[in-house]
């Protein structure tokens, strides 16, 4: 099938390092040069810098591209039972988080829970879990991050008669523990399809879905934001705003402190926490249970640590960081060099692919990567299975 390509959407490579340029590489320069009295912000923008240097030769390697050409062998999977299976477990996944859950995040913000009431219920839904139903927040993880998502694309590309009724079912899930961005999930890849296939929808139209976005993620914020009196003072100084003790005065602060300090912030503390307890010593996958259960490693939660750092210990609190930084942790500088040629070159086929759905998929790897480790974009959020379809996998269409 043949589709347009639209600015640049269709250059995830371009689009990816320009993100990360602006964000890790800008931003931490100007700040640490200009306004904070920290090198670790230096040391972000050269470590991103290095990065996106890598990420670029990555995405000029042409290894697998043959793997894209019409004629290339592929394993034949009938799309209607590729669909029926992701439905039927999500749903079953579904009720058993339900039925086996303390309570609903989002009945208790309808019923004017404090904001501590609904952070404390929210942890619990999936990540305070124990014993075997520790289990459900990964296999939440790999359903939400990449198989769902990539289904629902499917679903919308071919108009699919049940559609709408289940990505009202995924939102659904989404809302009832105030995720406020995981609905993204589902929306990002349906607008790509929408807006990218042979009968795609028109600029009014697109600018419709961008605002219903932008509205959605902003009522979630302020749900998620529950009931309380706190008093609010404005920030103190830049280090104070790019900090974990700053506090947003409303919803709308707090969605822009979230998606531009936090980020920022949290891959200098994460830095911070690499040198101050480790000695900058490399952690040689540790980072990630997988790796360590491979390499007989104790496992370090570095997420929880770079938590604890910021804001105390908690449970169940992560600070997760940009792809980068975990890289740095297990493997220093060649780590960095290594990851981002993988990113590069997986970046490459998205735009190699002609198939949409597929291809619709990169702004969630994307965005993933952008404020978490590689290990677990590729193995808990399902991307090591998305990958192995796009290159080896051919859906056969079921009327």
């Amino acid at each position: 099938m043949s589709f347009k390509q639209v600015s640049i959407l269709s250059s995830p490579n371009f689009a990816f390092i320009s993100a990360l340029m602006g964000m890790y590489f800008l931003v931490p320069a100007i700040l640490g040069l200009f306004f904070i009295d920290d090198t670790y912000y230096v040391k972000l923008s050269l470590i991103t810098l290095v990065a996106c240097c890598f990420i670029w030769v990555g995405s000029k390697i042409n290894i697998l591209d043959n793997r894209f050409l019409k004629n290339s062998p592929r394993i034949s999977v009938s799309e209607k039972y590729f669909h029926w299976f992701i439905w039927i477990s999500f749903l079953f996944f579904v009720t058993v988080t339900f039925i086996t859950a303390p309570s609903i995040p989002f009945v208790s913000a309808l019923q004017g829970a404090s904001l501590s009431d609904l952070s404390e219920e929210r942890g619990e839904f999936l990540k305070g879990r124990t014993g075997i139903e520790s289990l459900l927040a990964y296999v939440s993880t790999l359903f939400t991050g990449a198989l769902v998502p990539f289904s629902l694309a499917k679903l919308f590309l071919h108009n699919k008669r049940f559609r709408y009724i289940l990505l009202s079912l995924f939102f659904c899930y989404c809302i009832s523990f105030l995720q406020k961005a995981l609905f993204l999930n589902a929306l990002l890849p349906i607008a790509f399809v929408l807006i990218n296939k042979e009968d795609g929808i028109n600029r009014g139209k697109q600018f419709l879905i961008l605002c219903g976005l932008i509205f959605t993620l902003y009522v979630m914020t302020k749900l998620a934001s529950g009931n309380h009196d706190m008093e609010y003072f404005g920030p103190e100084s830049m280090a104070h705003y790019f900090s974990a003790a700053y506090i947003p005065s409303n919803s709308i602060d707090h969605l822009l402190w979230r998606g531009t300090a936090v980020w920022v912030f949290t891959a200098v503390d994460t830095l911070h926490v690499i040198d101050e307890q480790f000695n900058g010593l490399w952690l040689w996958g540790a980072t990630s249970s997988f790796l360590a259960a491979i390499f007989q490693l104790e496992r370090i939660p570095l997420e929880k640590l770079v938590f604890e750092y910021q804001w105390s210990w908690n449970d169940i609190g992560n600070s997760n960081s940009v792809y980068i930084t975990e890289a740095y942790a297990n493997f220093g500088w060649l780590g960095i060099v290594t990851a981002s040629i993988f990113v590069g070159q997986s970046f490459r086929w998205f735009s190699k692919s002609q198939d949409i759905s597929f291809k619709a998929l990169w702004p969630l790897y994307g965005f993933a990567l952008f404020s978490s480790g590689l290990i677990g974009t590729l193995l808990s959020n399902g991307y090591v299975l998305v990958f192995l379809i796009g290159l080896f996998v051919k859906f056969r269409l079921n009327k």
